[in-house]
């Protein structure tokens, strides 16, 4: 028996090799991407609450003595925190939805929706 023929009984026979292989390769990659996902709203839940933590109230009064009496948000800044805030409590609930329950749905679909609310 030649070598040719050899190999050729067993393409013939790899079908299942195949499809294993197949199989493997798609649900690494499949992995891959959810894994990538979780990472970066990780990273960016990171950014949103450093953002959180460096707003400070803009409209600041003072006592004579130059104490702060009080201090306040402008309509433009306080929503500017509430909308950074929203944004994270939904990328929380979508990690939690995707490592708990195994739902990446809303996880690998928060970017699209981001940038779309982000345009109108």
């Amino acid at each position: 028996m030649n070598i040719s023929l050899k190999v050729a009984e067993q393409i013939a026979r790899s079908g299942k090799d195949i499809e294993a292989q197949i199989i493997e390769l798609l649900a690494a990659k499949e992995v891959d991407r959810r894994v990538n996902a979780v990472l970066a709203a990780y990273a960016e839940v990171v950014e949103i609450e450093k953002a959180l933590k460096k707003m400070k109230p803009d409209v600041v009064t003072y006592k004579d003595n130059g104490e702060i009496a009080s201090s306040d948000w402008t309509k433009k800044k306080l929503d500017e925190r509430n909308n950074l805030q929203e944004k994270l409590n939904r990328l929380t609930r979508s990690i939690d939805k995707a490592l708990d329950l195994g739902d990446f749905s809303d996880l690998l679909n928060f970017k699209k929706a981001d940038s779309e609310s982000e345009s109108a």
